[in-house]
């Protein structure tokens, strides 16, 4: 990928010193090819970007020293040519001056505050210098050769039914890590921290207008347009084991639990955000209904021929007053897959997306089904156009992690039980700045 980012950026710079050293206008051709190249370049950068900080966090995975200007312009791609998010990046909202809500959020690569202060861990010690690895073996096998600190963190006792609690220190890295991970996340869905197990926050629900009005005449009234959406945290709770064996001989422990925990919680985050049915679980955008402009691929669904079902999501957003830049589609990888094999008609040669497709992120996930129904059809798809900034992922609390040797079966048979929980649910504050094209057929 990032081979071909510089292959990009080479034939760019080729194009464009060609034109600055003839001291010419550019060519339609010229023109045609470089928008093209541009259009590639924005969809790799953030993902480029993306993998960057996955690589980081799991190399290092408990570096907190993020680089506050870093995160500002790795967060520009979501935003378009907005100066600031609409959900602020400062503690005030007063700092943010184009934003709705007084609600402090989070894009994906920055740490969020808890809403409490921890307890400081003893001796000065940092959280970031404590290993999960060493808290496990030490906890569970009674090897604290090299965890000095953890031990001071935790002593040698043990809870009931011989489990401990990780401190909330360490297992909030966890959902930061997971964030990282996350396709709405990325695609520029925003997190807030709840203060509590419900939350009510304003939603808007239709722009004012504005009249023109002569002197001494009535100015008619807008139709009301904010109501709220209540926040319920809803738990996610994640379960797995693992032998005794492998907990005490595994030199890439700490990478390996960590690593399948966020994979597992970004999958689900990225589920409810995209399909959560609101039964037992939050909300998600294609179960949201009312706000959320549709794309119909027709009755029984249809094979994608060509981008305009895109196009048409856009201009539905743009209608509603939404932006023009800073948009992310989201697809199942099958339905990625067919738009990346369309082809001309008639020279064959792979198709060109409009300049409104070109300028959106491209991203996919496997949480989006191909088995959905349409009319008669059952094996069709969905993909997700939005301004993702409106969809906000409300947190309560760290995610909490607990380890057993005799819960369950887990002491006869030689294992260890980590369960892992986070409370959280999701709040779709524009509807009208999402589109769905619905009834995508395997192409």
């Amino acid at each position: 990928m990032k081979e071909r980012y510089k292959q990009i950026v080479a034939r760019m710079r080729a194009i464009h010193e060609r034109v600055m050293r003839e001291k010419r206008n550019y060519t339609d051709s010229e023109n045609a090819e470089f928008e093209t190249l541009d259009g590639e370049a924005k969809k790799l950068r953030p993902q480029i970007e993306h993998d960057r900080a996955v690589s980081d966090a799991e190399s290092d995975l408990y570096r907190m020293d993020f680089d506050m200007t870093s995160m500002s312009n790795a967060r520009t791609y979501c935003s378009g040519n907005r100066k600031t998010p609409l959900f602020g990046a400062e503690d005030s909202a007063a700092n943010v001056p184009d934003s709705p809500l007084n609600i402090r959020s989070y894009a994906w690569n920055e740490p969020l505050k808890p809403a409490r202060q921890y307890q400081p861990l003893p001796d000065g010690i940092r959280a970031e210098d404590l290993s999960l690895a060493r808290i496990l073996r030490g906890k569970i096998i009674g090897d604290w050769h090299g965890a000095e600190m953890e031990l001071r963190v935790l002593g040698e006792g043990t809870g009931s039914l011989g489990g401990f609690f990780v401190p909330d220190q360490i297992s909030a890295m966890l959902i930061d890590l997971a964030r990282a991970k996350s396709v709405t996340q990325r695609a520029g869905a925003r997190t807030i921290v709840m203060t509590a197990p419900q939350m009510a926050i304003g939603r808007v629900k239709t722009d004012p207008v504005g009249y023109w009005r002569g002197e001494n005449q009535t100015i008619p009234e807008s139709d009301p347009t904010w109501d709220r959406v209540l926040l319920i945290a809803k738990a996610l709770g994640i379960l797995c084991r693992t032998s005794l064996e492998l907990l005490a001989d595994a030199n890439n422990l700490e990478t390996m639990v960590r690593s399948q925990l966020a994979n597992a919680i970004a999958a689900q985050l990225d589920a409810i955000c995209l399909v959560g049915d609101g039964v037992a679980k939050p909300l998600g955008i294609l179960s949201c209904g009312n706000g959320v402009h549709e794309v119909s691929m027709g009755t029984n669904g249809a094979v994608l021929t060509d981008y305009d079902p895109f196009s048409r999501a856009v201009q539905a957003i743009l209608e509603s007053n939404g932006p023009s830049e800073g948009l992310a589609v989201i697809h199942s990888p099958r339905t990625w897959g067919a738009l990346d094999r369309l082809k001309e008609t008639t020279t064959g040669a792979p198709l060109r997306p409009p300049a409104s497709y070109a300028r959106m992120i491209e991203l996919m996930t496997q949480t989006i089904p191909v088995n959905l129904t349409k009319g008669s059809a059952s094996t069709c798809s969905t993909s997700i156009v939005g301004d993702w900034q409106w969809l906000l992922l409300g947190a309560l609390g760290p995610i909490q992690i607990e380890v057993s040797r005799e819960a369950d079966t887990a002491f006869s048979k030689a294992q260890v039980l980590i369960r892992a929980l986070l409370r959280c649910d999701t709040a779709i504050v524009r509807p009208d700045h999402f589109s769905t094209v619905t009834g995508i057929k395997a192409g």
